[in-house]
């Protein structure tokens, strides 16, 4: 029935073969099948999660391990600037982070991008 709309527009007639080419038999029956049984075809894209996608527990892990160290306030500007200590730097707390949680193996660049995403933060003078 699906073969027969597309073989009655002239359009489909010239371009039959690259139609042809990409419906199945076995497409075909699928579809006859659900519109026979007044169904509409489900689309299965996009509902698998992502092989390489971090849990969300271990970003909340790396944010809580982020706000655990002391941060100093600026004293002489307008805005509201942050420091962490000059002793520290992203390095170092990714290094604290797998001393401290062993069974996490949160790569550095990781780490990294949480730090500088989610934090408006800067080492050094307060």
């Amino acid at each position: 029935m699906y073969l027969l709309v597309l073989v009655s527009l002239p359009y489909a007639k010239r371009h039959l073969s690259v139609y042809m080419a990409c419906i199945t038999t076995d497409r075909v029956l699928r579809l006859s099948n659900l519109l026979s049984l007044g169904k509409s075809l489900r689309d299965k894209r996009g509902k698998q999660t992502s092989g390489n996608a971090i849990p969300g527990e271990v970003i909340r892990l790396i944010e809580d391990h982020i706000r655990s160290f002391p941060i100093k306030h600026a004293h002489y500007t307008n805005r509201d600037y942050q420091y962490l200590s000059e002793k520290l730097d992203i390095k170092k707390m990714h290094q604290l982070l797998l001393e401290k949680y062993p069974q996490c193996s949160v790569k550095y660049s990781f780490y990294r991008r949480i730090f500088r995403e989610k934090f408006s933060l800067s080492f050094g003078r307060p």
